[in-house]
């Protein structure tokens, strides 16, 4: 016993539209990017507002400094000796979560940037150990879960796969 399938002219030219288009939209995910950039941030600053999930606390002699307002402190900040860690002037948290100002942000046709141009982000990122004789604990400034790939793989996947959703031009 034998089956045979076969495509109808009408059927082919429709699924040849919907690949066709499914390639061209794949060589530029620009309009994903920038459709992803909002949840980014929002995740960030989630991350952020949770300090970290997991964050090392501050260091006693960073409580002290904060309240009796002591070198870096003694300008003013935002948070209580005991605030929230990485807000003392929410700026390296503006520059992950909000447009503009020190927020570096790049989408091209198959890559994003997309970071923070602050320039102590990434000792705070990564730790340092040993500058004035005191170790930086590392604190992640993005999630290192599935939290932002999900995100942007979600974006990507509604931006190439459209065509395959939508009715194509003989539909109209």
């Amino acid at each position: 016993m034998t089956v045979r399938f076969a495509l109808s002219r009408p059927d082919a030219v429709r699924l040849r539209w919907r690949i066709d288009e499914t390639r061209r939209r794949s060589k530029d995910v620009t309009p994903a990017w920038l459709a992803a950039e909002t949840p980014v941030r929002k995740a960030i600053g989630e991350w952020f507002d949770a300090e970290g999930r997991g964050w090392v606390p501050l260091a006693p002699k960073t409580v002290l400094a904060r309240r009796n307002r002591w070198g870096y402190y003694r300008q003013g900040f935002r948070e209580g000796p005991t605030g929230r860690i990485l807000h003392a002037r929410h700026v390296l948290r503006q520059s992950l979560t909000e447009t503009g100002g020190r927020n570096a942000s790049d989408p091209t046709a198959r890559r994003w940037t997309f970071g923070s141009r602050v320039r102590y982000a990434g000792l705070h990122h990564l730790g340092a150990a040993g500058l004035d004789r005191s170790p930086l604990p590392a604190r992640p400034l993005v999630p290192l879960d599935d939290t932002l790939p999900g995100i942007v793989l979600g974006a990507i996947r509604v931006h190439v796969l459209w065509p395959w959703r939508q009715r194509g031009p003989w539909e109209a």
